[in-house]
């Protein structure tokens, strides 16, 4: 349901707050666990956890991706790189091949236009990567393989 959802989210959320602090501002989509919807009766627990931590809640514009531009991308690249390179059998392994993948986006996998990694770009560092990329192999354009040791 809706208010599962939104519950899911707001918990996710408190333990990111707990963990690096409260953000200034949170960019989110029109989706129902973020936006109240009295005529379907959805709850506030969104909005009450903005107003807890003092956060302001930012909502995109309908029908406008460019706004959450970044996080469709990485969206994308996760369907389109990830898809094939790992079969798991349970949550936890699909959770850390997710975890593995991600690293290697933000830390280690060069952007073509900025000849950086996202790490690189956003906090002006070079990454410090606990995990060593052991072996991957780069297919006109896409990634086909990559092991973690």
């Amino acid at each position: 349901s809706d208010n599962q959802t939104t519950a899911s989210w707001v918990d996710t959320l408190e333990k990111l707050v707990k963990k690096h602090g409260a953000p200034e501002a949170i960019l989110h989509d029109n989706g129902s666990q973020f936006v109240h919807n009295p005529s379907r009766n959805h709850t506030k627990e969104f909005e009450a956890f903005l107003k807890k931590y003092k956060i302001r809640g930012i909502k995109s514009r309908l029908r406008h991706p460019q706004t959450t531009g970044k996080v469709e991308r990485v969206q994308q690249s996760l369907q389109y790189e990830a898809r094939d390179l790992v079969f798991t059998q349970t949550i936890d392994e699909l959770q850390e091949a997710v975890d593995n993948w991600r690293g290697f986006y933000n830390k280690v996998r060069v952007h073509s236009s900025t000849k950086m990694t996202p790490q690189e770009r956003y906090f002006g560092q070079e990454a410090k990567y606990a995990v060593k990329l052991s072996a991957w192999q780069h297919y006109e354009h896409s990634l086909i393989k990559f092991e973690w040791s």
